[in-house]
């Protein structure tokens, strides 16, 4: 590689140069110019900085609950990871936001959950808020020269008006994310409604089995 780009700057700057009574003289012809363009580009790309480019991946987890009836029980969702796959992935800033709303058939239980952030990295001081239908997580990123990951947890879910499979998706949020834009999804739910028992119902007897009784 040293030597591709030691000859590109030579052909850059050498374009049939020779030598007449200590004099230079330049013969330039249409291949030639051809020759120093694109010598020229190749040498000042090569001697770019090279940066590493990527995208966050986000684990999403998926929850399926099953019940007799609506609205269900909070049921614990698995963690939401945010993991870098370049240092530069969260972009700096402070404070900035991720938010994260529930589809229309599903919500959350408001003030659960928590967040937390890789230690001694570029994220800092996150925190979470959680409504009905909204996760906000607000942070700051400081750098962009260390691997970063943001895991939400403890979330609690409960299925409100029917059979559904929806997402949890980001709504907003002033954070940019590589690869984590609105639209992303961060979670799946799923609610499944039980059968009734059929027959004549006796005292005690069970009559629906999963979620509510």
């Amino acid at each position: 590689m040293k030597s591709f780009l030691r000859t590109s700057f030579l052909n850059c700057f050498k374009c049939n140069f020779g030598l007449r009574k200590s004099f230079f003289r330049i013969s330039i012809s249409r291949r030639n110019i051809s020759t120093l363009v694109i010598s020229c580009f190749v040498f000042f790309i090569g001697m770019m900085p090279l940066e590493s480019f990527g995208n966050v991946i986000v684990t999403a987890p998926s929850l399926t609950i099953t019940t007799c009836g609506f609205p269900t029980p909070y049921n614990a969702l698995g963690n939401i990871v945010i993991t870098e796959g370049s240092n530069s992935d969260f972009a700096v800033g402070a404070p900035v936001t991720l938010i994260l709303t529930a589809p229309v058939n599903f919500e959350f239980q408001p003030a659960s959950g928590s967040v937390a952030v890789a230690p001694s990295q570029n994220l800092s001081a996150a925190t979470i808020s959680v409504a009905a239908t909204t996760i906000t997580v607000t942070y700051t990123s400081g750098n962009t020269n260390k691997p970063d990951v943001l895991t939400i947890s403890g979330i609690m879910v409960r299925g409100i008006t029917g059979v559904a499979t929806q997402t949890i998706t980001r709504t907003g949020g002033t954070g940019i994310i590589a690869n984590d834009i609105v639209g992303t999804v961060h979670a799946t739910l799923t609610s499944i409604q039980n059968s009734l028992t059929g027959g004549t119902v006796a005292a005690d007897q069970t009559i629906c089995n999963g979620g509510d009784p």
